[in-house]
């Protein structure tokens, strides 16, 4: 059974605009839905006006580090290679991310076992200067240590730092060079 869609119940097209398909995915979807129409007995000359208003109600939302597939086939459709680079940008980004955290750690480490040994030595210092009966040096040696690990807890506190964070890099900055495009 066919349908017949030219009763006066079907509304007319009249405020229509036409659109460029933004990827390769919407030419492909918009491809498939005339089809669709077409097999189901809607008029040619209707299929696309139905296949357009299909287009401005379905939706798609994409959110995450990588692009949709039908945007990886619409990089390769304009330069081949591009979809693989998308991919190994990713990788070494997360392989950066990694090694950043991993090295944050080890150098916040390193500032703490090196602040230890600093206190140590101070402390050690001015235990051997008051055994020498340089109370007062001993006494200057301590309140300079003392005071110099207050003000940096102190300095943690507040939120600043003694060395100001790079801010990350934009992954979105990379692009490869030496791609030829597709004809």
């Amino acid at each position: 059974m066919t349908s017949d869609n030219s009763s006066p119940s079907a509304p007319e097209n009249t405020n229509r605009q036409e659109t460029v398909p933004t990827d390769a995915g919407e030419k492909r979807f918009r491809d498939t839905v005339q089809h669709e129409l077409l097999s189901a007995g809607v008029r040619p000359d209707r299929a696309p006006i139905v296949a357009e208003r299909l287009l401005t109600v379905v939706t798609h939302h994409h959110s995450g580090p990588l692009p949709s597939v039908q945007d990886f086939a619409g990089y390769e459709d304009v330069c081949v290679g591009a979809g693989r680079d998308i991919l190994d940008m990713a990788k070494r980004q997360q392989q950066h991310e990694h090694w950043i955290g991993k090295a944050s750690v080890a150098l916040e480490f390193a500032g703490l076992a090196t602040a230890i040994i600093i206190i140590g030595l101070m402390l050690w210092t001015a235990y051997l200067l008051a055994l020498q009966s340089h109370a007062w040096l001993a006494g200057l040696v301590l309140t300079g240590s003392v005071s110099g690990l207050v003000g940096i807890f102190w300095q943690k506190k507040d939120g600043s730092s003694a060395s100001p964070q790079q801010p990350k890099s934009e992954a979105a900055k990379f692009r490869p060079a030496g791609r030829k495009r597709k004809k």
